[in-house]
């Protein structure tokens, strides 16, 4: 276990935070340019999703293992091979000429992806002196709605017309710009741990089933980790296609609705002290997404509604990712199970990105947005019955104990 920090350093965490914004580009840069790749690469409504939530895959099949071997190979070295080589990624997708290997591209940006998410927050809490380590932590807590943003903002500038492949370009060299910067603020960081064993990963993938209260809580994170990448990613299309708006404010909007989110996001804490308890509270979010989630795809009302229903749909988002994380020592029975609990909502919030955006071009392609509308609602009802299950489950423990 490292020292604590006698003092924080800023210039590092802001360096590392840095590294968590280009991982959430790698996600975001396809949603601004997503028709042009789609057109120019012969990608259906369900490739067009397939390429961005595929990131998620190598998530969901690594992300309870991915810390033990981050460990092994040292936290910094990790997070510096994984910012290079996500870089490197980047750069070949931007000349990929067809389909297939611009979607092994977007897999490999994957691993790249998951291993700056597991090792940045960790460096940055060992950067931060004790008292500062709230603050520190917040700041990563709002990495990917801000890279979304970042990404909504600069993207017009340089994609122009049509060059969709200048901003993937621009993406890896940002990549590995960010990575010289972490090489220089980690220098000397050099610790690495045992390599764990085949047996040891299982027997983690299996702590975290049986983890109870932990589980559901990380599956009600994935109710709106399915939803949440999916909206944003389609958003752009629907927004073109229902309203005819045009691409400047297009990305405006693509620009304000995650910086909108994050707003309430950081709000989340002080909902979950509220005293709602947690299946009042997740069941009145996801109440509101849902209702929100109908008017905007299913009636398509006048500009005025359709924004205001748009804005809650985003601060429902924003609120949902913070209530768990507030949650989850709440409802954890040890340090140790808390840590079980975060691997979980790991793995299924790699999941829900996964899944979310080819099972909304599913419904799109079938149904068109009546039926995107109908599956939201029905995820967001879902997610309410689990947040009650918990409760439920927690209460239980309490009873028990």
């Amino acid at each position: 276990m490292s020292e604590p920090a006698p003092r924080t350093d800023w210039l590092a965490i802001i360096i590392l935070y840095c590294a968590g914004l280009v991982a959430a580009m790698q996600f975001a840069k396809l949603s601004p340019v997503m028709s042009l790749v789609a057109r120019d690469l012969a990608l259906g409504p369900v490739g067009a999703g397939l390429s961005v939530s595929i990131l998620g895959l190598v998530g969901v099949l690594f992300a309870v293992s991915v810390g033990a071997v981050a460990n092994a190979v040292g936290l910094a070295r990790a997070l510096r091979l994984a910012l290079f080589g996500g870089g490197a990624v980047a750069l070949a997708g931007a000349f990929a000429p067809e389909a297939n290997s611009f979607l092994l591209s977007r897999f490999l940006e994957g691993f790249s992806h998951l291993f700056v998410v597991v090792c940045t927050p960790a460096l940055m809490a060992n950067a931060a002196a004790p008292r500062d380590k709230p603050l520190a932590l917040a700041l990563w807590g709002c990495f990917f709605g801000a890279g979304y943003a970042l990404t909504s903002l600069l993207a017009p500038f340089i994609v122009g017309e049509a060059a969709w492949r200048n901003l993937l370009l621009a993406h890896g060299a940002a990549m590995i710009a960010v990575g010289l910067a972490v090489t220089w603020v980690t220098r000397g960081q050099m610790a690495q741990g045992a390599w764990p064993g085949f047996s040891a990963i299982l027997r983690k993938h299996a702590d975290v089933a049986r983890s109870g209260a932990p589980l559901l809580l990380a599956l009600t994170f994935f109710a709106y980790t399915v939803q949440f990448l999916a909206v944003l990613t389609f958003l752009n299309i629907f927004l073109q296609t229902q309203l005819n708006w045009p691409a400047e404010q297009i990305g405006v909007a693509l620009f304000i609705a995650p910086l909108w989110s994050l707003v309430f996001t950081l709000m989340s804490g002080f909902v979950a002290r509220s005293g709602l308890g947690i299946a009042r509270s997740f069941g009145i979010v996801f109440a509101v997404l849902a209702a929100a989630a109908l008017v905007v795809f299913a009636l398509v009302p006048p500009p005025p509604l359709l924004l205001v229903s748009l804005a809650v749909m985003m601060a429902c988002f924003g609120l949902l990712p913070g209530l768990a994380f507030a949650n989850m020592p709440r409802v954890a029975r040890s340090p140790e199970q808390t840590t079980l609990g975060f691997s979980a909502i790991a793995l299924f919030g790699n999941l829900g990105t996964f899944l979310g955006t080819p099972l909304l071009a599913m419904f799109l392609e079938a149904g068109g947005w009546t039926s995107v509308a109908l599956v939201l609602a029905t995820i967001s009802v879902a997610g309410a019955g689990l947040g009650w299950a918990l409760e439920r489950a927690t209460r239980q423990h309490a009873v028990v104990n």
